[in-house]
């Protein structure tokens, strides 16, 4: 990411929207480290041989799907809790 693109993405309802999720949830965080470097996720099968899953950030609100990474867990997600 350049400065440009961290300037653009504060703006965005996506980043206010991870934001808002972020701080109800009570996770914090801090500016330390490489702020200009995105992430991702990768699922790799036992033994190293093959890739289940492979998601790269495009943005720095950006977050892969938990059902995705379930799914390629092969594992069921729990159901929503009601009230």
């Amino acid at each position: 990411m350049s400065l440009k693109t961290i300037m653009a993405a504060l703006i965005t309802g996506k980043w206010k929207t991870a934001t808002a999720k972020a701080k109800e949830l009570g996770l914090g965080g801090n500016m330390k480290g490489d702020g200009y470097q995105n992430g991702g996720c990768m699922i790799i099968k036992a033994g190293g041989a093959e890739s289940l899953y492979t998601y790269k950030q495009e943005n720095a609100a950006d977050h892969p799907d938990n059902a995705d990474i379930l799914k390629a867990l092969g594992l069921e997600p729990k159901p929503a809790e009601t009230s």
